[in-house]
């Protein structure tokens, strides 16, 4: 991410950044924080690995926050890169 959200990370960081949320969401719950809080940072945790897997097989990961979308795209990615 580089601080600019259009340019291209490697899997890495992707990792990285999801691995950074998933530490937030443990801090919160034993913080007791409002579950719309570890919500927040669970879904982030989850956009950033896929995304992460999208960056894997070279895809530049689109610019949404649909995690729906986010796993069918990865998901036939995936499907294609095993053939």
């Amino acid at each position: 991410m580089n601080g600019d959200p259009n340019a291209e990370s490697p899997p890495e960081t992707w990792l990285q950044y999801a691995e950074t949320d998933l530490l937030l969401v443990q801090n919160a719950v034993i913080a007791g924080a409002p579950a719309g809080e570890v919500c927040f940072h669970a879904q982030q945790a989850t956009e950033k690995a896929l995304k992460a897997l999208l960056a894997l097989r070279r895809v530049r990961p689109p610019r949404i926050h649909n995690l729906v979308l986010l796993w069918e795209l990865g998901g036939r990615f995936s499907a294609a890169y095993r053939r």
